[in-house]
C-alpha cells in the first residue's frame, strides 16, 4: 500500500526559509548553519522530559558525517527575519543493518530497549533498502510555527528522486507528535514499547517522478 506522506498536513507559514543541503561537504561549507545546526540539536535533545540528551559537537559532527553520506538530504528551516536556524531534518537511504547502528548511536534508544525490539520488528521492516529520517527538531519557541510537512516532506522527495527508493522508516517517542502525522499520512505502525514507536511504509511513487 502506497502512502501519500505529502498530504498529511497544510503549511502554516509560507515565509519562513529553507536550506536543503545533499552531503556533509556541502553543510560544511555553510559554517554558520552549520553552527546553528549543532547548537539547536544540542539544545532541542537536552530537554528534560522527554529526552534529556547530552551530545558534544564532536559527536554530533561525526553523526552528521557518516549520516550525510549516499543518498541524503538535510533540509534546515531558518526564521525570516534573523535568517536564523529554527529546525532541521535530515535522511538517508540506508539498510537494515545501517539502521540498527544509527539507532545505537542515538543516547535514548541505548536506553530503551532497541535491540529486542527491532529484532522483534525486523520481519515487518525487511531487508531492502530504506530512506530512513535520522533525526528531526524544532526549537521550542517555533513548534507551533513550522510545518512538519514543510520540513520532512521535501528532503524524503529528493532523496527518493535520486535512489528510486519509496520505502520510508522513522521512530519516535509517544511523548512527541510524530505519531499523529503518521497516522495522517497513513504511515503505520509497525510496533513499540512505550519508550519508542516505529513506522514503516511506502510512500507513493508518483510523487516522485519529477523534481
Amino acid at each position: 500500500m502506497n502512502h501519500c506522506f505529502s498530504q498529511s498536513q497544510p503549511q502554516k507559514i509560507e515565509s519562513l526559509v529553507f536550506l536543503d543541503f545533499y552531503n556533509f561537504s556541502e553543510l560544511e561549507a555553510n559554517p554558520r548553519i552549520f553552527t546553528e545546526l549543532v547548537n539547536a540539536y544540542q539544545k532541542i535533545f537536552a530537554e528534560p522530559g522527554i529526552w534529556d540528551e547530552q551530545y558534544s559537537h564532536e559527536d554530533i559532527v561525526n553523526n552528521l558525517r557518516r549520516e550525510m553520506s549516499g543518498y541524503a538530504c538535510l533540509r534546515a528551516c531558518l526564521d525570516p527575519k534573523a535568517l536564523h536556524l529554527i529546525g532541521f531534518c535530515w535522511v538517508q537511504v540506508i539498510g537494515f543493518d545501517e539502521m540498527v547502528g544509527a539507532l545505537n548511536s542515538v543516547e535514548y534508544c541505548q536506553n530503551s530497549g532497541v535491540l529486542e525490539l527491532i529484532q522483534t520488528l525486523s520481519p515487518k521492516i525487511g531487508d531492502s533498502t530504506m530512506i530512513y529520517i535520522h533525526d528531526l527538531g524544532i526549537v521550542p519557541e517555533y513548534r507551533k510555527q513550522v510545518s512538519l510537512i514543510d520540513l520532512i516532506y521535501p528532503a524524503v522527495k529528493s532523496v527518493a528522486c535520486r535512489s528510486g527508493v519509496t520505502k520510508v522508516l522513522f521512530w519516535s517517542s509517544p511523548k512527541t507528535c510524530i505519531h499523529h502525522l503518521a497516522e495522517n499520512a497513513e504511515i503505520p505502525m509497525i510496533g513499540g514499547n512505550k519508550e519508542m514507536q516505529f513506522f514503516c511504509g511506502d510512500i507513493c511513487k508518483e510523487d516522485f517522478s519529477t523534481e
